[in-house]
């Protein structure tokens, strides 16, 4: 996966409400704004047995491997 822009939320999806689960990302580059993550820029939902491997994501602000930022709602459990 390749993303690279200016835009905030960024990720694989820029705003979670739902569930991401079993999902793999590798060899990736995520480039964005403000909350900036592999899996999820800004996260108000479930991330449950995903995996990130040899990815890069860069951002200004709220950067984080699976999320640039969680709302106290979310929730990640056995994330490697």
């Amino acid at each position: 996966m390749y993303i690279n822009t200016t835009e905030n939320y960024a990720g694989f999806i820029g705003y979670l409400t739902g569930e991401i689960k079993d999902l793999v990302i590798k060899n990736s580059y995520i480039k964005g704004n403000d909350n900036v993550g592999c899996f999820v820029g800004l996260n108000n939902g479930k991330i449950s047995n995903c995996i990130l491997v040899n990815t890069k994501i860069e951002g200004n602000n709220k950067v984080g491997g699976f999320t640039g930022s969680s709302m106290t709602s979310s929730y990640i459990s056995c994330c490697n």
